[in-house]
């Protein structure tokens, strides 16, 4: 079966003023299976954003079914979020936590224990090549190692 199962997604913004409902998302449907790759493309205003942030829990959707390893978001969404990272389109990293920090923190979030965090934390760095940089801030960080810190911090824990 699929790991990530989207049937009929909408989202639709209420009406504002004279302006009709905005239409963000229309009926998207896909399957992900475990292991495959898989790209959401479309033009700028397409919904991309808006699709992957209603399957992440940020947004609720107006219409339709998500699954992710089989729970449904609407109704079992931290099962859910136990399944998966999140590597926004910007950046949430804080400006004077340091990559190491960064992932410390989020080792604790997704309840990594104590004693495994100092080889997980070494793990992650090591294999984006972001040892280098382990005690510099993410203020100070390069646009591209800024998003393979994003990655490190959604890698975290090993999400499906």
């Amino acid at each position: 079966g699929d790991l990530v199962t989207v049937q009929g997604l909408c989202k639709q913004y209420p009406a504002r003023g004279n302006a009709p409902p905005h239409k963000a998302v229309r009926n998207l449907s896909f399957g992900v299976r475990e292991g495959e790759i898989f790209a959401l493309l479309g033009v700028n205003g397409a919904g991309k954003t808006t699709a992957l942030s209603i399957l992440s829990g940020e947004f609720p959707m107006t219409r339709g079914r998500a699954l992710l390893n089989h729970f449904d978001i609407q109704h079992q969404m931290p099962q859910a979020r136990q399944f998966m990272g999140y590597c926004p389109q910007f950046d949430g990293l804080l400006d004077l936590m340091s990559v190491r920090e960064h992932l410390c923190m989020y080792c604790r979030l997704r309840g990594i224990p104590s004693r495994l965090m100092p080889h997980v934390v070494a793990r992650m760095m090591d294999h984006l090549v972001l040892s280098p940089y382990a005690a510099k801030t993410a203020r100070t960080l390069s646009g591209g190692n800024k998003r393979k810190l994003s990655m490190a911090v959604a890698l975290i824990g090993g999400p499906k």
